[in-house]
């Protein structure tokens, strides 16, 4: 990450806060951090997904579910927790891979940008 500082000093001699430049963001640190963000937000997902199914199971959500299903035409209609997690854990990683993608093509369109119109400026004080 490319950063240039300037400090501001007012009129007593204190510094005012610290100005930065954002010109540039490293694709391959978003890839990193959004790789890994992704897989740990789809193991969350996973989680709280098998969590959801043992609530509604054992409220017999999911029977009633089935049934009503079975009775609108396809009676060999069967909610099984294998094929539930199967789709669940395709979603997210096709998710995960998709944000990633995303968040890399953000980084470089960004990097493009930055350098035509030199970048964002920051002011931080303390």
């Amino acid at each position: 990450m490319a950063v240039e500082t300037r400090q501001g000093v007012d009129v007593a001699g204190e510094p005012v806060g610290v100005r930065r430049t954002l010109r540039r963001i490293q694709p391959g640190s978003v890839l990193k951090f959004c790789a890994l963000f992704s897989l740990t937000f789809a193991l969350v997902v996973l989680l709280a997904g098998g969590i959801l199914y043992f609530i509604l199971s054992a409220t017999g959500f999911v029977g009633s579910v089935q049934s009503t299903i079975q009775n609108a035409g396809y009676p060999r209609f069967r909610l099984e927790i294998g094929r539930v997690f199967e789709i669940l854990a395709a979603l997210t990683l096709v998710g995960a891979v998709a944000w990633t993608v995303v968040s890399v093509l953000a980084a470089v369109i960004f990097n493009l940008v930055a350098e035509a119109v030199g970048g964002i400026e920051v002011t931080l004080k303390e």
